[in-house]
């Protein structure tokens, strides 16, 4: 099944993503840390990612930026 990535600290809306997203047959791995995602990316080879922008380890934008300027990632949705 495909592979999603949730980076959100929120632990409920975390959760209510990743309800969802089994209920469309993604297969979701969850974190609330910047950092553990940008690991989680090296490690998993996700078919998309929803990411919270305000992160409170590290900017979900610099997580973006991150995940565009890497080749592996860079086209992820």
């Amino acid at each position: 099944s495909p592979r999603l990535l949730v980076v959100e600290d929120d632990t409920g809306f975390a959760q209510l993503l990743n309800d969802l997203a089994n209920q469309y047959g993604f297969t979701c791995y969850r974190t609330g840390s910047g950092a553990e995602a940008l690991d989680m990316l090296t490690k998993v080879q996700f078919n998309a990612v929803i990411l919270d922008l305000l992160l409170t380890d590290i900017s979900g934008w610099q997580v973006l930026q991150a995940i565009r300027t890497q080749p592996a990632t860079a086209k992820l949705p």
